[in-house]
């Protein structure tokens, strides 16, 4: 990955607008985006993201909050109460999850 990604010509001396005052931060980016450890993570974490078998439907709030919620309205296993909430109990491995943790 190069930063001619994020620019529509392309290259390092094509700064985005945003960081034409900064050009020292969008040099680091460049580079950060160029070097061998970030596309080794990127490889990964890409990789890792295909091996997923359940999808969390949740948003940006932690599942410990939504937890803390249903216990503060009184829910007796609130852990167990998120799960519905939080992940998709249509999908197969999920649902196969839910039974699991009920019974």
């Amino acid at each position: 990955m190069t930063c001619s990604r994020f620019t529509s010509s392309g290259g390092r001396d094509v700064i985005p607008e945003k960081l034409l005052h900064r050009r020292d931060e969008w040099e680091w980016l460049c580079t950060h985006f160029e070097s061998d450890k970030y596309k080794r993570r990127s490889v990964a974490n890409s990789s890792n993201r295909g091996k997923k078998e359940l999808e969390h439907h949740s948003g940006r709030k932690p599942i410990i909050y939504r937890v803390a919620e249903l216990r503060d309205k009184g829910a007796s296993l609130p852990v167990v109460d998120v799960y519905p909430v939080t992940y998709d109990i249509n999908q197969p491995k999920a649902a196969e999850h839910y039974v699991s943790i009920n019974t």
